[in-house]
């Protein structure tokens, strides 16, 4: 979802209201996390920014207010210290309203004069506990743990609009705990980032009482904060050699370093957001399986060697999540860090999320419009992504009687945009024409279009055997948070679904419930359910018992299994 977000405040941002002066343009800061009691409440910024000049009342700096359900810091003119080579430079704030589609308020903040020379800038972003109450969505705001915090600059740096600046971000920790550290995903202190400011944004961070593993000489590395409820060290070298397996597999010994950060998140499952050259994870309460967050560190680490392509993100999606989907488990089959019974596992999740999808057939051009506000269009890129390339992958070796495959096509799309060439969807057509003649984009349309996609049955190999179910698509008709979290309170209720009908109400206090089982899992619901969910609520005090079916309309979905004796040699 993050880099999505980040793609929306690029469009928003370019119109740049700034005007290059004869100075360098140049974005300096220096951050210093504030502890008290042993836990950091607050972050200092202090800032400069030169090579800009810019009218009385044009937009100088901009900070997002909301970013979907995460809201910003609520920043007011006088939290706001600036000044330039005139003197004290009063700021006027406003709050944009989100443009229709895109997920954003910003706050903006405008000089009362006209500039002149370099500005700075001095204020403070508060610190939220971690593991205070939060509505799913990106991983933006300030939280913080056990003496650290972690965030993006995304939710609190006053930035110019999107236009190329040299940046250097250094660390003042002496107010914070003793042996503390300051890291992002540019590496551990101070670092700096030549590019568009837009890409600053991109930058998440930990700092304060931060743990590590970072082993001379390697490309990966990674810091936490907080206690995660697994064995970071561990998770951390599995994730270094699958790095280095990506690497080989994309040809690309150059690849710049990968820097993944953790911090604790008050919910069941693991999330966090992808950016340029890291990714930082939210270790949820739930129990996922190391062998399932491995597999997602790797997702996330296939979007750095593949990225998106050019165009609508939205319309796009499908192929830099479908591929991080396909390879999280092709690469590291193949490359024995899991086993046969765990990738059949992981496939038998991603199948089961497409097929029972409540948006299996609708067209992708939908899906581009509610991917804001409808949790399975969000969904779509992964598991439909998947399992067109999954098709594909099998179709390309059918037809070169074995001799190419996927991998062929994905590193003839990284040569082209190695070599400043295209990488977008017209190359992609081109190449899938080469391969498989028109049978190749016409796969593509239908797969847009939300035709069922279908595998054949040697799709995985042959040591997964496919077959056939036909059953009722499962609907809970509500949030599943309400079995997963504290307090149980139902919410999300789905108007005219059988729970609404079942006489439920957001704010209902969940007491007791049958019918749903938890399931931490990547990429897919949370939540198996039984044909009929039964629960006790309290209502005023009152409690009521309810009932409803779970049974949707009848779908056909397709799963493979391991077969019989399977062995080492089915790594496919």
């Amino acid at each position: 979802m993050s880099m999505r977000v980040l793609a929306a405040v690029a469009v928003m941002a370019a119109a740049s209201p700034w005007t290059a002066v004869a100075q360098a343009p140049a974005v300096s800061v220096v951050l210093k996390p504030l502890a008290a009691n042993g836990e950091i409440s607050q972050v200092e910024v202090r800032q400069s920014v030169s090579g800009f000049a810019a009218a009385a009342g044009q937009t100088l700096f901009t900070v997002p207010a909301r970013v979907t359900t995460i809201l910003g810091q609520p920043y007011a003119e006088a939290d706001i210290v600036a000044r330039d080579e005139a003197g004290p430079l009063p700021l006027a704030m406003a709050v944009a309203p989100a443009e229709p589609g895109y997920p954003l308020e910003m706050r903006t903040f405008s000089p009362r004069r006209a500039t002149q020379g370099a500005i700075t800038l001095s204020y403070a972003a508060d610190v939220t506990p971690a593991m205070s109450p939060r509505r799913p969505g990106p991983s933006y705001d300030l939280r913080g743990a056990d003496g650290g915090f972690g965030g993006a600059f995304f939710s609190f740096l006053l930035l110019p609009a999107d236009v190329p600046a040299d940046f250097k971000l250094d660390w003042d920790l002496s107010a914070a705990p003793a042996g503390a550290r300051g890291v992002s995903t540019l590496g551990e202190g101070a670092v700096s980032l030549s590019g568009p400011t837009g890409g600053i944004n991109t930058i998440f961070l930990l700092g304060g009482a931060v743990q590590g593993y970072a082993p001379p000489g390697e490309r990966f590395s990674a810091y936490w904060i907080g206690r995660p409820p697994f064995d970071p060290q561990t998770a951390s070298a599995w994730s270094a050699r699958s790095y280095r397996v990506l690497q080989d597999l994309f040809v690309d010994p150059a690849a710049p370093p990968y820097v993944l950060l953790m911090r604790p998140f008050a919910r069941p499952r693991d999330g966090g957001g992808a950016t340029n050259g890291g990714f930082m994870l939210e270790y949820g309460l739930g129990q996922m399986s190391d062998v399932s967050r491995r597999i997602m560190f790797t997702h996330e680490m296939v979007h750095h060697f593949v990225g998106s392509l050019s165009g609508d993100t939205g319309a796009n999606a499908w192929f830099g999540e479908g591929l991080a989907e396909f390879y999280k488990i092709r690469a590291p089959l193949r490359a024995g860090l899991i086993s046969l019974d765990e990738a059949a596992a992981e496939i038998a999740v991603m199948t089961g999320a497409y097929y029972n999808s409540s948006v299996v057939d609708a067209p992708f051009a939908e899906l581009g419009r509610r991917r804001w506000a409808d949790g399975a269009a969000q969904s779509a890129p992964y598991n439909r992504g998947f399992m067109y390339f999954v098709d594909l992958d099998a179709a390309v070796r059918a037809r070169s009687g074995g001799a190419r495959s996927l991998d062929d096509l994905v590193l003839a799309m990284l040569a082209s945009r190695r070599a400043g060439g295209a990488y977008d969807e017209a190359k992609w057509r081109d190449l899938l024409r080469a391969e498989l003649g028109e049978a190749g984009p016409a796969r593509l349309d239908a797969m847009l279009a939300g035709d069922l996609i279908v595998p054949p049955a040697d799709a995985f190999g042959p040591c997964l055997a496919r077959r056939k179910l036909e059953h009722p698509r499962p609907v809970l008709g509500m949030s599943e948070d309400a079995f997963l979290m504290k307090p149980a309170v139902i919410s999300g209720l789905q108007p005219g679904s059988a729970a609404a009908q079942a006489g439920l109400r957001d704010g209902d206090e969940l007491v007791s419930f049958q019918g749903v089982a938890p399931r931490i899992a990547h990429s897919a619901s949370n939540v198996r359910l039984d044909p009929v969910v039964q629960l006790v609520v309290r209502r005023d005090g009152v409690e009521r018992q309810a009932a409803f079916s779970t049974q949707g309309p009848v779908v056909a979905e397709y799963v493979w299994s391991p077969v019989a004796a399977a062995g080492r040699s089915c790594a496919l």
